[in-house]
């Protein structure tokens, strides 16, 4: 089950305990986290750092349904405009001082100072045992510190479940014995250990991140790089991808396609069929701006090089033009880079006024 959560005010939490019914079975979650509104008031620690005189928001906390959470960040707006989707929260890890964090920052920054190695956060029971007639006595036996239980007994006098009373610290390992009880049907526990940095340290490592995102939102033309007169079908991702002349290529956007420019202003339309007289070359018209014609060629089209000085004609129209110059490599060597991820997609149509929020996530 996911043991996270994300609240309206795009604050993440992690649960550290359910809300219990008597008998030990869990209850449905029904008061939102919010450390703001539950959290144990502390006393300031340094009075010259006005955030220490807020809730301490550090700290695990019970809402009325008696779940236990622990905040572990929030997401600033730009992560949120980003990388937030419905089914991925974005995760990030805490500035490394808090000189140059906004106040959002500096929340987590304080949660990974207070994190605790080795806490021992719940104990869960893998055997109720039987036969108790008095609240038993629970001992953590370990290499770490502080941490404190007590059990709690159904009316069958077996143990329902047991809650932390203080989660000590520099736990790596432990056993839990549970004293009373019918000796030959004992009641057995297991921990839940943090890592030696402990819970909120690094949220990557507290949520198990397994996936990266990337996101791009085209605008419009892109400053003219993006083809708004037609549909795209293919989204990629590729790394390090280099300019013509083997350059990394570090700009936001351009169109890449090879190009013939020719003599005079392009007559040519968006989507035809264009086919060179002299070397019989074919090729789709991506776009045509001013003296400039970007093509592509495909299976269907055969793979035919224009030639400069050559006329070129539109299928079905008495549309020409006279090469002056080819271009096959524009802006980035089409050929460079690492594709890491591809996908086909069902036409999107686009206009000038028209964004898109192409979220790619690989997971790994």
């Amino acid at each position: 089950y996911s043991y996270y959560v994300l609240n309206d005010a795009k604050e993440v939490y992690v649960c550290l305990r359910p809300g219990l019914n008597p008998d030990g079975t869990v209850k449905p979650s029904t008061d939102e986290p919010n450390w703001g509104i539950y959290s144990p008031v502390g006393d300031a620690t340094d009075p010259t750092d006005p955030l220490y005189n807020l809730r301490e928001w550090w700290k695990p906390f019970t809402t009325p349904d008696g779940y236990v959470w622990k905040f572990l960040y929030s997401l600033t707006p730009e992560r949120i405009y980003q990388f937030l989707s419905s089914n991925h929260i974005p995760v990030q890890e805490a500035e490394p001082t808090l000189a140059g964090s906004d106040s959002i920052e500096d929340l987590q920054w304080h949660v990974k100072d207070k994190a605790v190695g080795g806490e021992i956060l719940r104990l869960k029971v893998t055997s109720a045992g039987s036969g108790f007639t008095v609240v038993p006595t629970v001992n953590i036996i370990g290499d770490g510190t502080g941490a404190t239980a007590t059990a709690h007994l159904s009316p069958e006098n077996t143990v329902t479940h047991i809650t932390m009373d203080t989660y000590g610290e520099g736990y790596t390992y432990a056993s839990i014995e549970v004293i009373g009880g019918d000796p030959a049907d004992p009641c057995t526990a297991i921990p839940v250990i943090t890592s030696a940095n402990g819970l909120g340290y690094n949220p990557i490592d507290d949520l198990k991140t397994s996936s990266i995102m990337v996101n791009i939102k085209p605008d419009g033309t892109v400053n003219d790089t993006f083809v708004v007169r037609n549909t795209f079908r293919q989204m990629g991702l590729i790394k390090n991808p280099v300019q013509t002349d083997g350059n990394p290529y570090t700009n936001i956007s351009a169109k890449v396609m090879p190009s013939i420019t020719l003599e005079v202003t392009s007559p040519f339309e968006q989507g035809k069929f264009i086919t060179g007289s002299t070397s019989g070359a074919k090729a789709y018209v991506n776009d045509s701006v001013d003296t400039e014609v970007f093509y592509h060629q495909n299976e269907s089209t055969g793979f035919e090089p224009f030639q400069i000085g050559e006329g070129v004609v539109q299928e079905g129209q008495i549309l020409t033009g006279v090469i002056a110059s080819i271009t096959l490599q524009n802006v980035i060597d089409r050929f460079s880079g690492n594709v890491l991820y591809i996908e086909n997609r069902a036409r999107i149509r686009r206009d000038e006024e028209q964004q898109e929020d192409i979220k790619i996530v690989i997971t790994v």
